[in-house]
């Protein structure tokens, strides 16, 4: 199902490794040989890393959660008045350590079909795309209800959709509730593990609840989680209450989340890729520290500091940039913690040769990126 992105698509990815020349990519039961691709060097990927480690230690990043403060205050961080927490470099390193360097993702079932380790991938959808376009009339609308319900039921059926998100908004609900209403139509039209969004912390704990029933209680969702989580943090140096919340959540209850702030450079961050990675890296590895305070091995996934392009003569996101693609992955591989990604995307406005060109060379590059 075309949505506004025309084939707004992502990848879960696990970490690299170690670099070799040619890699194994295995998305289901299909394997191959593959070469890997790159844009940074070992060099330039540690200048970055030691970057976002003076961006928390000296510049800080702001916390709306009082627990995630007093988390810190207690680890030896120091807090200013204005919520302002500075990670020491330690603190950061630490938290590095400990996460968890696999991490598996079951079915409706309890299989393990999802282990994320080693050089696996793994494909699925997007999800909140505001417009579909719709199959029978090819018209250009805002998302439904049944168009998630239709379109998670195709993606059951595909052999290599290995994961679910939502699709669209279900634009004709109310929105303070459709998140719920999206889940639970994704856990009654599939089998294949879930990686969930929510609007709000309440909405978080509602579908992590309503997916531990279907699995059959919190301690099978534990170690055999359907779902993971996935967190939109406000900005890498203003980390809002409500992803904040979520990720303590997430953390205590033993499932797996991502934390992405992302940059849009020019707008929110450096205009330069090297400095835009470096700040949404600083707003990842806060994340990890926070996660590691609350539970020590905590699931995260990172992004390795997600960025994209804004162009300037019409303040719109290029989302589909070549360069803002495969250098924050290489962050994720430098510490060897699973990766979510993004590729199949297009800024194309139908379903045309751009959008094929698009998404085929974006998931082509970040599948290579590993």
């Amino acid at each position: 199902m075309p949505v506004q992105r025309t084939t707004d698509c992502c990848i879960i990815a696990p970490p690299q490794q170690q670099e070799e020349t040619a890699v194994i990519v295995r998305s289901n039961s299909t394997s191959f040989d593959a070469p890997h691709f790159r844009k940074l060097s070992d060099s330039q990927r540690e200048r970055i890393h030691q970057a976002s480690l003076e961006i928390l230690e000296r510049t800080g990043v702001v916390m709306d959660e009082p627990e995630a403060v007093e988390l810190l205050r207690r680890a030896g961080a120091n807090i200013s008045e204005d919520r302002r927490v500075r990670i020491p470099a330690s603190l950061v390193e630490w938290a590095i350590a400990l996460a968890p360097k696999r991490i598996v993702l079951c079915d409706r079932h309890g299989r393990r079909v999802m282990p994320l380790e080693g050089n696996n991938v793994f494909y699925g959808t997007g999800s909140d795309c505001p417009n579909v376009i719709d199959v029978h009339t090819g018209e250009r609308r805002p998302g439904t209800l049944r168009d998630i319900e239709d379109g998670i039921r195709v993606c059951d059926a595909l052999p290599n959709i290995d994961f679910v998100m939502s699709l669209n908004v279900a634009d004709d609900l109310e929105p303070t509730t459709s998140d719920r209403y999206q889940m639970r139509t994704m856990l009654s039209n599939t089998t294949k593990p879930i990686l969930a969004v929510t609007t709000s912390f309440e909405g978080c704990v509602d579908v992590i609840e309503m997916a531990e029933i279907v699995v059959g209680g919190a301690d099978t969702m534990r170690r055999n989680p359907l779902c993971g989580f996935y967190i939109n943090v406000a900005a890498p140096l203003h980390h809002d209450a409500e992803s904040l919340k979520k990720l303590l959540f997430l953390a205590e209850k033993g499932i797996p989340a991502t934390y992405t702030p992302v940059v849009l450079r020019g707008l929110s961050g450096p205009i330069t890729l090297a400095g835009a990675i470096a700040l949404a890296n600083a707003g990842e590895l806060a994340g990890l520290v926070v996660a590691q305070l609350k539970r020590e091995g905590a699931s995260i996934i990172l992004s390795g500091g997600t960025n994209d392009l804004a162009d300037m003569r019409y303040l719109g996101d290029v989302y589909a940039a070549p360069e803002n693609r495969v250098l924050f992955m290489e962050m994720g591989h430098r510490y060897n913690l699973p990766l979510f990604g993004l590729g199949g995307c297009s800024d194309a406005k139908l379903p045309d040769q751009q959008a094929a060109a698009e998404a085929a060379l974006s998931l082509l590059t970040e599948t290579l990126a590993g």
